[in-house]
């Protein structure tokens, strides 16, 4: 059973864009004028923010065995029934000349499942296109039904960056946890710029914000960095008046001499404190992420898969007190 078009657009979970080309099946996770807002801000950012993070093909199915090819990208993570499964590298393999991988749906023994729920994550760090998807033998591909709905804003850190696995940073743990449908916005390089965000059609109920560290090296004042950071926030509590907002204030950076902006110290209060003034709830980063080398990437910026962990562990009573879940 080829999974068509709408069958395709069915199972996707994270793009608020999907559409269809002679070499696949596109997605993005902002609207063409949020793309345009990213571009204004640097060509780099704009290409940040064709990956496919948070993107994954959810579903469950009766079939024996899928088969897919991504005709563009790399790393895709395979869970079988809410269990990782495998990372494909898809850039490998096709210049390898692999046109298809197939996935037996079996558990760990070998024993054929009944029904499978099936999750692919696309690639975090870079952009792709799905070129099909078969299930063999099966009679439905349907969606996975969620609880929850988060939306995730930040830089770097909040789209895994140096995650050696796609389904592995701190928003994926979240979602996983709380059995959410997400939308995660996060770009790599990303600071508070309003050009960035506006009405997607997402409905969360509730949204993580994680900017700051870049907004320390970026803005050539004080005086720019809260004018920016008071401007996003207000705009995001507008688009959301009703949703509970958590900002997350930037974890420690081992480089954190004064900057032009001021000091890492100053950079994160003034987030803290505009936060408040606009009755987000501030969760202060240092206290959900442990200051070792160990768990971090090794650039002293970024966490590694340990460190998200840590971090995802220490947020989710941040979220729990207040949304009750």
């Amino acid at each position: 059973m080829r999974a068509d078009f709408e069958t395709v657009k069915a199972i996707t979970v994270g793009a608020v864009r999907i559409w269809e080309r002679e070499d696949g099946v596109h997605f993005s996770r902002f609207t063409e004028e949020e793309e345009a807002g990213w571009y204004t801000c640097s060509k780099v950012l704009g290409d940040r923010c064709r990956s496919l993070c948070g993107i994954r093909l959810d579903f469950k199915t009766d079939a024996k065995e899928i088969a897919f090819l991504l005709s563009f990208g790399n790393k895709v993570d395979v869970w079988l029934n809410g269990v990782y499964n495998r990372t494909l590298y898809f850039a490998d393999l096709r210049e390898s000349g692999v046109t298809e991988v197939r996935i037996p749906l079996v558990d760990q023994l070998g024993a054929p499942y009944s029904e499978t729920r099936v999750t692919l994550w696309l690639p975090c760090h870079g952009g792709g296109v799905l070129g099909f998807l078969d299930a063999d033998g099966a009679t439905y591909i349907r969606p996975v039904e969620y609880r929850r709905r988060i939306l995730f804003l930040g830089d770097s850190i909040t789209q895994g960056w140096n995650s050696e696995r796609e389904s592995m940073s701190f928003a994926s743990r979240i979602t996983r946890f709380f059995d959410a449908h997400s939308v995660n916005c996060a770009v790599g390089g990303g600071y508070f710029s309003t050009a960035t965000i506006g009405e997607n059609g997402y409905d969360p109920e509730a949204i993580t914000i994680a900017y700051g560290t870049n907004d320390f090296t970026h803005w050539e004042s004080f005086e720019e960095l809260h004018e920016h950071c008071a401007a996003y926030l207000d705009k995001v509590k507008a688009l959301y008046p009703n949703v509970p907002i958590f900002v997350i204030t930037p974890i420690i950076r081992h480089d954190n001499a004064p900057r032009k902006a001021g000091s890492f110290d100053k950079v994160r209060k003034t987030v803290a404190e505009e936060a408040e003034k606009r009755g987000m709830t501030v969760v202060d980063g240092f206290s959900i992420f442990p200051t070792d080398d160990y768990y971090f990437a090794g650039d002293g910026v970024h966490p590694n898969e340990a460190g998200f962990a840590e971090y995802a562990l220490a947020l989710i009573p941040h979220l729990q007190k207040v949304l009750h879940w």
